[in-house]
């Protein structure tokens, strides 16, 4: 349940990030693109969007070939399809993060009414309904983290590009590894204010149907392949106007947090992991379509570092 904390998520994410994230640079033309360097092995970076539905159920041919061909196959994280010992214990580890025993309850944080409210959301999405067992004792961030992966029914991580491509991994025998642990997929969530936390999830009470709405409409774009139509999407602040009960203030924190926190300092971070494995091995990279883009973004980086990033077409 924890595999994707993407940023098309919720509308919130949505808007934030449109008014100052550059969608448009470079221009995204193909999700597949092919690496290289002189002296060094071809390798493919393929921005992945996280989740899809029964009709994206089959890897397209060329993705599979890749898949095949591929020394390595490297993902946000792995995705728990086969989990070896070391995996499972990073998972609970992660698990552990998103609750407390010993302090106050969920409803002593945050109120007792959005915590039922909350529970109603989460109950009305079959996988995530185990959560709400011991929901009261959730820290307030880990209740958000949840709230985020409510998704419209049909939507399913099984049916998304990179579960796709884990499983292609598998059986073709490919290493898998990853650029983050699950452990550290929170750290971001936990230094938010508890006041954010709440805010957020009350933006989330009032507007799910919405941010469903815009989540569907991006999946038709990346899955019909409208590549360019869908970054122009994603940068279309104006569409937003018509929110009267969200800050102008609390649009630009949660732009800072989206962009700086879930973009741009992974984006860095990730950097180092691939310079040091694509010299020696053909490798694929997966990562969500929104971390291909911006200055900061891994075509650029690579670019910068001496690659040619083109895009390949399917």
């Amino acid at each position: 349940m924890f595999k994707k904390l993407t940023l098309f998520c919720t509308l919130l994410a949505g808007s934030a990030l449109a008014s100052a994230f550059n969608w448009h640079t470079p221009e995204i033309t193909s999700r597949l693109w092919k690496i290289s360097k002189t002296g060094q092995p071809d390798s493919y970076l393929v921005g992945t969007f996280h989740i899809g539905t029964a009709q994206h159920s089959t890897l397209p041919p060329k993705l599979d070939n890749i898949v095949k061909q591929s020394d390595l196959f490297i993902s946000e994280v792995i995705v728990p399809i086969k989990p070896n010992r070391t995996l499972t214990k990073d998972i609970q580890a992660m698990q552990k993060q998103m609750f407390d025993f010993s302090g106050n309850t969920l409803s002593q944080k945050i109120g007792n009414q959005r915590v039922q409210l909350l529970t109603q959301r989460l109950n009305s999405a079959p996988k995530l309904s185990a959560f709400t067992q011991n929901i009261e004792r959730a820290e307030p961030w880990a209740a958000m983290m949840m709230d985020m992966n409510i998704r419209p029914q049909g939507y399913e991580s099984e049916y998304g590009v990179d579960y796709l491509l884990s499983q292609a991994a598998i059986r073709h025998n490919i290493k898998r590894d990853s650029l983050e642990r699950y452990t550290e997929l929170p750290y971001h969530f936990k230094k938010l204010p508890l006041s954010r936390i709440i805010e957020q999830m009350d933006f989330s009470e009032r507007y799910k149907k919405e941010s469903h709405d815009i989540l569907i409409k991006m999946s038709g774009l990346y899955y019909d392949k409208k590549y360019t139509e869908l970054f122009r999407f994603n940068a279309d602040y104006n569409r937003y106007n018509h929110i009267p009960d969200f800050p102008k203030e609390s649009i630009r924190f949660w732009q800072s947090w989206l962009e700086q926190d879930l973009l741009v300092s992974r984006n860095q971070k990730w950097m180092p992991k691939l310079l040091q494995v694509l010299p020696n091995q053909k490798t694929l990279v997966a990562v969500g379509a929104a971390h291909l883009v911006d200055d900061s973004g891994l075509i650029l980086q690579l670019r910068q570092h001496g690659y040619t990033v083109e895009p390949i077409a399917e």
